[in-house]
């Protein structure tokens, strides 16, 4: 099964915070397009990291041709038609910039959202950009909604301030898209809080059950007193039951890929998960996952979660 994501980057500050260098990357077997990726810098509003960077916000670029996407060549021979790019902060300095690459195949279904109070009057919010694949009903139904607080999967992740799962999207009453999620093929939810302090934004991945946005997501939060991580919530489309047990487990700050994306708060790529001896990455390389991106959501100098996306994995 081929994923909706085909090429997830982190983007790093350079010591002396004049540009973007990438700090990893999952490639898959596209290793010409990580040649020429992992010896570019992008400065402050160049390329896509470096609008992100610029914008404070997500950006999805549709089309590279013509614009102002500066790997254009080597993306157009990968196969890659499509990009978003997210930043992270800690406050309101950037710490990272992920961009997840979606490939040019006519049968992606599924969705990469921004969701923005555009008015500034903290009642609603709206879509100001996203990425729906093939699912051209539900980008329209989409476009016309506005979510409140507490409403839907971006009015969830908007009033907690924390990230979301809904697995199902189709039967469920949370998800006020529920119809046009089924009829468009898309199953599965996971909204993250995003943007900095002063310009917060929400980002919603959206899975199609041919083409989902990762085979297994995680989201980790802070134990009491905030030195190490638990298992809070879980989908696994290979592995439906791994919850219970990763459930019984901790991660301590700093310990493997996960634990260092607390400790530093900057996104982790770990390309093969069956490297790092833990019982969540021994249960990961059990079921053929491998590709781990882990994100950390830090909100007021604090940070709140660890997700984790698993973006390639055996049929």
């Amino acid at each position: 099964m081929k994923t909706f994501v085909r090429v997830s980057e982190v983007w790093v500050p350079t010591a002396d915070r004049s540009s973007l260098a990438l700090s990893s990357g999952s490639y898959g077997a596209l290793e010409p397009f990580r040649e020429v990726s992992r010896v570019m810098r992008f400065g402050y509003g160049q390329g896509l990291p470096g609008k992100a960077w610029q914008s404070m916000k997500p950006v999805v670029l549709h089309s590279f041709e013509g614009s102002f996407f500066l790997r254009t060549d080597a993306a157009r021979a990968a196969g890659l038609a499509t990009a978003v790019a997210i930043p992270f902060f800690d406050g309101d300095e950037l710490s990272s910039v992920v961009v997840f690459f979606c490939g040019s195949d006519s049968d992606l279904v599924g969705a990469i959202e921004i969701w923005e109070d555009v008015d500034g009057s903290e009642n609603e919010l709206r879509l100001t950009e996203g990425f729906y694949g093939a699912a051209s009903s539900f980008e329209w139904v989409s476009r016309t909604a506005a979510f409140r607080a507490g409403h839907g999967l971006p009015g969830l992740v908007w009033a907690s301030g924390l990230p979301q799962i809904i697995p199902d999207l189709g039967r469920t009453s949370h998800f006020l898209r529920a119809d046009a999620a089924l009829r468009s093929g898309i199953e599965h939810g996971l909204g993250l809080p995003c943007g900095s302090d002063s310009s917060p934004a929400v980002v919603t991945m959206l899975s199609g059950s041919e083409t989902p946005i990762a085979r297994r997501i995680e989201i980790w939060v802070p134990v009491a007193g905030g030195d190490a991580l638990r298992f809070h919530d879980g989908y696994c489309d290979l592995d439906p039951d791994f919850g219970a047990d990763l459930a019984l487990s901790s991660i301590a700050s700093g310990a493997g890929s996960i634990g260092r994306a607390m400790s530093e708060r900057v996104p982790q790529i770990l390309v093969d998960p069956s490297t790092e001896d833990s019982v969540v990455m021994s249960r990961a390389a059990r079921v053929g996952l491998r590709s781990m991106l882990a994100m950390p959501i830090v909100s007021e100098g604090r940070l709140v979660a660890v997700v984790t996306m698993y973006t390639h994995g055996a049929n």
